[in-house]
């Protein structure tokens, strides 16, 4: 196979494999956007901002079976054969101790989520507290991430027992806070663009009037589009690091290109979802906002494969 061919097929196969990944994300990050929305203080729009909250919560509780069902079908996808072993999990790392906690307080984060969506009326007179639930819910969902990538790494190393001390350490700081401010942004964008695509699929069930959706289809947007900027920002640092070395590389010099190419995707989404959300009909543009999520998935995939191809070189 060809180099280039070989991007695009490692291209392909981190598409499936990302995509319960970027459901769990936008699941983390949902109560957080409804949570911080919840708190403006704008009258005017207070009926609408309630609403939208409790869809997007809905919404929450319906990615949380669909992430894990796609983890389950993505773990099935034949992985490339030329990652090095200290990459792939095994089998047995999805029963490692160093999982349990990340696994439990991802429950204690759903528990959080549905108690979120469950008392929306009962503290409506409450609204800093519901939106405190709503904002441990996802700092709970963004620990669970941190610590299950840490705990995987922890179980693939296979330390012996008397390093056991030392491994749980490595698990919570494995991921450096750069990373996991990425993953925050990823998530609070992927969750804009999910609760926009809601509202398309919900407009006829429930039907809330025009106005409801004008606001509602511009605020999606600019949650979607917001956090883009830096983590283009954050892209293009990175690429004026790698792109040199990638190059140098006869095999992976192909690669170089998916550097550049995330954040020019990513940018060129955010651009068409800011340009949107300040139209006075955003709901005509619609196909084109949804057709700007596609580039954005296309920027993570690009990013995810360039890191990940990184770690095949000698």
């Amino acid at each position: 196979m060809t180099p280039v061919a070989s991007v695009f097929a490692w291209l392909g196969q981190s598409a499936a494999l990302i995509l319960p990944a970027a459901l769990f994300l936008a699941l983390a990050a949902i109560p957080l956007v409804a949570a911080a929305t919840g708190l403006s203080q704008a009258k005017r729009t207070k009926i609408f901002r309630n609403k939208f909250g409790q869809q997007a919560a809905s919404l929450a509780l319906i990615l949380l079976p669909l992430s894990l069902l796609g983890a389950a079908a993505a773990w099935c996808v034949p992985k490339p054969a030329a990652l090095p072993p200290t990459v792939l999990a095994s089998e047995s790392c999805l029963f490692s101790p160093f999982l349990w906690l990340p696994a439990g307080i991802a429950c204690l984060a759903a528990a959080l989520l549905a108690i979120y969506r469950a008392t929306w009326r009962g503290l409506k007179d409450r609204k800093t507290l519901h939106a405190a639930i709503g904002f441990c819910s996802s700092l709970a969902f963004f620990a669970a991430v941190a610590l299950a990538a840490g705990g995987f790494q922890t179980a693939r190393t296979a330390r012996p027992p008397a390093e056991a001390v030392i491994g749980a350490a490595d698990m919570i700081f494995f991921i450096p806070p750069l990373e996991v401010f990425e993953l925050i942004l990823t998530g609070i964008s992927l969750a804009g663009a999910l609760c926009f695509l809601y509202l398309l699929t919900r407009r006829k069930a429930d039907d809330f009037g025009r106005d409801y959706y004008i606001y509602t289809a511009s605020l999606c947007l600019r949650w979607a589009a917001f956090p883009v900027p830096v983590l283009a920002g954050l892209e293009i640092w990175r690429c004026s690091g790698n792109f040199a070395l990638i190059q140098s590389t006869e095999t992976l010099s192909p690669l170089a290109w998916l550097w550049p190419a995330a954040p020019a995707c990513g940018l060129l989404a955010a651009a068409v979802w800011f340009a949107v959300s300040r139209s006075l009909t955003p709901l005509r543009y619609k196909e084109l906002a949804c057709g700007a999520i596609v580039l954005m998935y296309l920027a993570v995939c690009c990013a995810v494969t360039a890191n990940a191809l990184l770690l095949v070189q000698p």
